[in-house]
Formats: structure tokens, sequence, C-alpha cells
């Protein structure tokens, strides 16, 4: 985690140096709006939007990992209590084929 935020200040700054040595005026055209504005303005919007879907990607992957761990959880629950019916079963059969033993030697 640690990594990832150092990662992510060193791409800020150089996006900060970037910014400020392209600081000027243009004319920014998007579908039917014209406006005038810093380069660096741009350029910032522009990191911080790739940022935002970045993160929102991450948030997606995170979330259907956890849903993921969530059923193999419930699966190991459920394997891990059909082991133990069964471990039953196999002892209980064991135990009766012991008396089995122990009632034919007695005889």
């Amino acid at each position: 985690m640690q990594k990832n935020f150092i990662i992510s200040l060193v791409f800020a700054i150089i996006v900060a140096i970037f910014a400020i040595q392209n600081s000027n005026n243009i004319n920014v055209n998007f579908l039917t709006f014209t406006f005038t504005t810093s380069q660096a303005v741009i350029i910032f919007v522009s990191a911080l939007l790739g940022g935002i879907i970045a993160s929102l990607f991450g948030l997606i992957r995170e979330f259907k990992l956890k849903r993921l761990n969530k059923e193999i959880n419930k699966k190991l629950i459920e394997l891990e209590n059909n082991l133990k019916e069964k471990e039953e079963i196999l002892n209980k059969s064991e135990e009766i084929d012991i008396n089995k033993e122990l009632n034919l030697e007695k005889e």
C-alpha cells in the first residue's frame, strides 16, 4: 500500500512540473462548447479524471474479489461440515466393526 502511495506521489509531482512548464492559455473546443483556459488546468483535470477512473476500476475489482472470497468461504465451510459428517460416519462404522469383532472373539 505504501509503495502505491509513493508511486502516486511521484506521478503527481511529475504532472505538476509538466503542468507548470506548460501553463499557456489555450482555446478548448469540446462538442459545441469553446472556452479559453490554462493548459495547466487541462493537464491537472485530465490527470485527476484518470486517477478517479482508475480508482473506480480498482474498487469494482476489489468488490468482485470480496464477493468471490465470500462465496469460496461459504463453499469451504460447507465442505468442512461435509467432511466432519463423513468422518463421524466412518468412526461409527469402525466402532461397529470393532464391536462385532469383540463379540465374535467372546463367542
